[in-house]
């Protein structure tokens, strides 16, 4: 959101009959906070400086879903054990 609280990118993390158990909320500076969820993926939240271009359709990671734009203020990636 911004300073006037205009709602300027959004996202959601999600996938039918999983258990949606959030643990292990990390701040990993500068802008990135990592957390699990969903199982045994860890998520990553990457905060841009400035909203950047971006592929509308893909790019984020599976089970994320978000609205059609041009211009991303947030990377969502996820990553299994291993």
């Amino acid at each position: 959101m911004t300073a006037d609280g205009r709602l300027v990118d959004t996202a959601a993390v999600g996938q039918i009959y999983s258990p949606g158990i959030f643990t292990a909320l990390a701040l990993r500076p500068p802008r990135t906070v990592t957390f699990r969820f969903l199982g045994e993926v860890t998520w990553s939240v990457e905060v841009f400086a400035a909203p950047r271009l971006s592929w509308p359709l893909g790019g984020d990671a599976p089970c994320v879903s978000r609205p059609f734009a041009l211009r991303r203020a947030f990377r969502v990636r996820a990553s299994a054990p291993g």
